[in-house]
């Protein structure tokens, strides 16, 4: 059987470290969200929800784009008003990202004369 130690951040050793909760950051893959990535990881944080604050966080990229229509809706993340997001792009979708960046600087000074 194997034993895996984990300590705080704190790096205390005092009587109260004990009572104070993990809290562990969960990253979600391509094209899922905080939100679908909480909903994927249910039954392990009811195991351990009494010692661990899991955080869950987004992506900055939109990844919308990363898949056809037909391909959209199996990625499960249609519903929850985020949509699909990825940590970085690369290939067609850091083009399209860019693209889309430079269009929106583009109206932004098209309105400020």
């Amino acid at each position: 059987r194997t034993r895996v130690a984990v300590r705080g951040m704190g790096g205390g050793s005092g009587a109260g470290d004990a009572d104070q909760k993990l809290r562990v950051l969960c990253l979600h893959g391509f094209t899922q969200n905080g939100e679908t990535f909480r909903q994927r990881t249910g039954s392990i944080r009811k195991q351990l929800k009494k010692k661990i604050d899991f955080v869950f966080i987004d992506a900055p990229h939109d990844a919308s784009g990363a898949f056809g229509d037909d391909d959209a809706s199996a990625l499960g993340t249609a519903g929850d008003g985020v949509g699909p997001r990825a940590w970085w792009l690369v290939g067609e979708n850091a083009a399209a990202s860019v693209a889309a960046a430079r269009a929106a600087r583009d109206d932004d000074d098209d309105g400020d004369d």
